[in-house]
């Protein structure tokens, strides 16, 4: 009868303020659903390779090399190293190859064809080292011939539907082979080593390059036998160095453990790119300090709301009401209102989930596990917190003081202010990293990049596309540029000028490491991507003196190696003439230095000329890119007409640091939007425990403005004094990530102060709706009990 007696009570009163209950409720729900989210990301971001058997007895090797400008370490390793390390040393039980192919490849299945990116080759053993759940097939036997395929489960059925895929051919149009499907797999969305098709190593292994020790070309994999320790078997690597590696005998090899591989950012050549733990313990930081606030200002809000009933109070107190019973009855009423909070967290993050899987590049699920017993543990010990403290703080007073409404409640002490302080510090440090991100990336959108990226349209050309249609494809390009219409120049690389350079050259010159880049174009490529000589002649198309003598280098290289006058001077190790000085240009993001380059001069018919740059007119972008289909179609129909545009090419570049950006901004929006519940909380506060004074106030001439100022000028100190924490913590945080791009922009005073200004006036819009609502108060009701 008493428990039926509090809910009915505890209902009416919710009913009574459902406007602040609603605000608390939506507050705590908001935050809740942000917790989920974010945790859902950090458990799958930190649970990468647990889902393989041998996680802990696997590991990678990776090289690394002393400089003078430091350390270069890399993940790629010389094809025979697997086999040599086996021999050498019983304590590793398996040793695997992989190689992620360097394009998209075309497959054709039946009369259909798809462009696909998720190929990769590995020697057989590999399902010996890595556990994928097994879909058809046997995986023991699934790559013991050159010809044979291993696909996902989502593969197989985009290529035959419901059909059984074991035994069906495929056709990769660029090596114009046929394969044997042989296994379906599921490749786990936390797993480093993933793909879409896999082929046999035995496809690489025929090349030259595979009893070459001097060129990385795969990353090597081991599986120690149990027992072994991963340090003491480091220790002797330096000998087995010194007996393969030869003249490169400089180089170390370590192993790295394969759950460390996906949060560790130095290594982004693997088969799946590494992520900055960083972002990790951001979001986490942000989502424990967005929860906290959302539980401090559930407290606050609740006991705002109890502020209005101590008459209720007073008279339950006469009536006989002890303190444990007015205790259970806010307990039970806050309680109530944390279990709607989760219900309506739990909904806003389910609903909100496939954006932010959008958001994080994630396909994340909701499941009930550890975590939901955290939240419910979690909203129980807040409901009790929030609704104990207002009943004992309402239980104190004399009955009869509260039926005259003298109450005081003790809401402005230091620690309440403290943490209000602590929840403006992170809303004022989310709204300048935001600002800065939102700089740095604009910095990036519109820096010179050396060169026009601007309507040009890149044509990848696979192996599928022959040395001879390549000059005919070039050739139709360049007529269709005589007659002066939607097609305005045509060039051909075998650089994509949005990440890749070319081939890489190290070798000495004068005793000291000379490196540079070497990228085969044609003769018209820097006209075509708007490119400056500052000093010399580009190539002339068709001379022959150019192609086997000829070079133009860029600025970095002639200041890398001290020159003043380059021009006729031979490339060292090159033994090329440079004819001409290119200014700098980014082929990489701005996260890298500018390199050192060499441009040389290779014919249209040549086939490691992979990318073909169409500049096309602006005035009708589909009229032209028609055009540009037309004629490739014309010339090999056989194989699919796939394009970018240069300038979007340039921006993926930034996914990430766009990605992150976008979900620092959510997080500023969730931060400063329960921060103002917060505010709101407090202000209800101030306004019942002066009621009074403001009545006085008012009868003596106080203006509206007067009392609104009144009330807002405890939060605008607040606000300052966040500002004067949150200033030093974010420049100092945004320094370090600035320091992972080579070109940035400077942090100047101007981005705090908009941030500080901006975060104060949402601070002090929140406070003014119930300062003004008190301030238009009527005077004679706040003083009719004196």
């Amino acid at each position: 009868m008493m428990l039926r007696n509090y809910l009915v009570v505890a209902w009416r009163n919710l009913l009574r303020n459902r406007i602040y209950a609603g605000i608390n409720v939506l507050g705590l729900g908001i935050g809740l659903a942000f917790c989920v989210l974010t945790f859902l990301f950090i458990g799958h971001e930190w649970s990468y390779d647990s889902c393989h058997e041998n996680a802990d007895k696997i590991y990678r090797l990776y090289g690394k090399k002393k400089e003078s400008e430091g350390e270069r370490i890399g993940v790629r390793t010389p094809m025979p190293l697997a086999p040599a390390l086996l021999e050498s040393y019983p304590e590793i039980s398996h040793a695997v190859r992989a190689r992620r192919n360097w394009r998209p490849v075309v497959i054709q299945s039946g009369d259909k064809r798809f462009k696909e990116e998720g190929l990769v080759f590995a020697d057989p053993e590999v399902f010996e080292v890595f556990s994928f759940p097994v879909v058809a097939g046997d995986l023991q036997r699934a790559l013991d011939g050159k010809n044979k395929v291993v696909l996902t489960r989502e593969m197989a059925q985009k290529y035959f539907g419901s059909d059984d895929p074991l035994g069906e051919l495929l056709t990769i149009v660029d090596f114009d082979e046929d394969f044997t499907v042989s296994g379906v797999v599921e490749v786990p969305t936390n797993s480093t080593f993933c793909f879409d098709l896999l082929l046999s190593s035995q496809h690489f292994l025929d090349s030259h390059m595979a009893t070459m020790w001097n060129s990385s070309s795969v990353i090597t994999y081991v599986m120690l036998a149990e027992g072994t320790q991963s340090a003491q078997l480091e220790t002797r690597f330096p000998a087995f160095v010194d007996a393969h590696f030869g003249d490169y005998d400089d180089v170390e090899l370590h192993l790295q453990p394969l759950k460390e591989m996906h949060l560790d950012p130095m290594f982004q050549a693997g088969l799946t790119p590494a992520s900055d733990p960083l972002y990790s313990y951001i979001l986490a930081g942000i989502s424990l300090a967005v929860l906290l606030i959302a539980c401090v200002n559930f407290t606050n809000l609740s006991l705002g709301m109890a502020s209005s009933r101590f008459r209720e109070v007073g008279m339950r107190k006469i009536l006989g009401s002890t303190q444990w019973q007015l205790v259970k009855q806010f307990c039970g009423e806050a309680v109530l209102l944390s279990l709607f909070a989760l219900v309506i967290g739990v909904a806003l993050a389910e609903v909100a989930l496939p954006a932010f899987n959008g958001m994080v590049d994630r396909d994340l699920v909701l499941e009930f596990d550890r975590t939901w017993v955290f939240l419910v543990g979690l909203v129980l010990v807040v409901g009790v917190v929030a609704g104990a403290y207002p009943a004992l703080m309402l239980s104190r007073p004399q009955s009869v003081e509260m039926l005259k409404g003298r109450l005081r409640l003790s809401g402005g002490n230091w620690f309440s202010r403290g943490l209000i302080v602590a929840q403006f510090t992170l809303s004022v440090g989310l709204v300048v990293m935001t600002l800065l991100m939102a700089e740095q990336m604009e910095f990036m959108r519109t820096k010179n990049l050396g060169f026009d990226e601007e309507q040009v349209v890149v044509i990848p050309m696979g192996s599928g596309v022959g040395a001879d249609e390549k000059r005919r494809l070039l050739e139709a390009y360049r007529s269709a540029v005589a007659q002066r219409g939607e097609i305005l120049n045509a060039a051909a690389a075998d650089a994509s000028f949005s990440g890749s350079w070319g081939s890489f050259n190290r070798n000495k010159h004068e005793g000291k490491p000379f490196e540079f880049f070497v990228t085969r174009t044609d003769g018209r490529l820097l006209e075509t991507l708007d490119m400056e000589l500052v000093a010399g002649r580009s190539f002339i198309p068709g001379s022959q003196v150019d192609r086997q003598e000829s070079a133009i280098v860029n600025e970095a290289l002639v200041e890398d190696l001290g020159w003043e006058e380059p021009l006729g001077k031979t490339v060292p190790t090159w033994r090329r003439t440079i004819i001409g000085v290119v200014r700098n240009y980014h082929m990489e993001s701005l996260h890298h230095q500018i390199k050192p380059v060499v441009l040389e001069y290779w014919p249209d018919e040549n086939r490691g000329l992979r990318y073909l740059f169409v500049k096309i007119s602006s005035e009708d972008i589909p009229r032209s890119l028609a055009r540009v289909r037309g004629q490739w179609e014309q010339v090999v129909p056989h194989h699919p007409f796939e394009y970018s545009f240069l300038d979007e090419d340039v921006d993926r570049q930034y996914r990430v640091e766009e990605r992150w950006g976008g979900i620092v901004r959510y997080s500023t929006l969730f931060a400063i939007f329960v921060a103002c519940l917060g505010a709101l909380g407090l202000t209800s506060l101030a306004v019942a425990r002066r009621t009074k004074e403001i009545g006085v106030r008012k009868v003596l001439g106080a203006s509206a403005s007067s009392i609104v100022a009144l009330l807002s000028r405890d939060f605008v100190k607040l606000v300052v004094v966040a500002n004067l924490i949150a200033w030093p913590l974010v420049y100092y945080a945004m320094r370090e990530w600035l320091q992972d791009f080579a070109y940035r922009i400077d942090i100047g005073p101007g981005t705090f102060v908009w941030g500080g200004i901006l975060t104060l006036m949402v601070v002090l819009l929140t406070v003014s709706l119930q300062a003004v609502k008190a301030a238009l108060s009527n005077p004679v009701e706040a003083l009719r009990y004196e």
